[in-house]
């Protein structure tokens, strides 16, 4: 991180100036830049999240006098060149069918439409698993890797068996969400 609080509430401000409705902005995006991430089949979509929303707020102060329009198409691009990079380094991103977009005239719509999907698909989850991911994606930066330490110790499985749990169900949910968002009703997941 390397920026200042002043960095980041310029961020905040940029996404809406009512300091109430930008903390939800601010949410809205990066899960929204989490499921772009996973859609493109990263492993660390929230992680990517987070490094995408950072780069921006480093870079907002060159071009917040510039820049016109929404945040989230600015966002989005960033992302998109973060989940390339990515793909150079790791050689594991998957990409997105031809028809399916996140970005679109209207982003709000959009998100609505992915948020209720994901609500669908996480509805689909035995109880004991959809929990097991509510507790997963909890807390940021240190507190959030000593969260997942305490989980795996709970379920007496290492940390990377956690890991890796984790990983198939979000392949199952990315799958799940992009048949729903395609209207396909019938939403398993494996």
């Amino acid at each position: 991180m390397d920026f200042t609080k002043e960095d980041f509430d310029r961020f905040l401000t940029w996404l809406d100036p009512d300091p109430e409705k930008a903390a939800l902005r601010y949410t809205e995006i990066h899960h929204s830049l989490a499921m772009i991430f996973t859609a493109r089949g990263c492993h660390q979509a929230e992680d990517l999240a987070d490094e995408t929303i950072n780069r921006v707020v480093r870079r907002l102060v060159k071009m917040i006098d510039t820049y016109e329009g929404s945040p989230y198409p600015y966002l989005v691009r960033v992302a998109n060149n973060l989940a390339s990079e990515h793909k150079g380094k790791t050689g594991n991103i998957t990409s997105l069918p031809d028809d399916f977009r996140f970005e679109t005239q209207s982003p709000d719509e959009d998100l609505e439409q992915t948020f209720a999907c994901l609500d669908r698909c996480m509805e689909k989850l035995h109880p004991t698993k959809r929990q097991l991911v509510l507790e997963y994606y909890q807390e940021n930066k240190k507190a959030k890797i000593e969260n997942r330490k305490k989980i795996a110790a709970s379920l007496d499985i290492p940390l990377n068996a956690l890991r890796i749990r984790m990983c198939r169900t979000r392949d199952g949910m990315r799958e799940c969400i992009l048949r729903c968002l395609k209207g396909d009703n019938s939403t398993e997941i494996d």
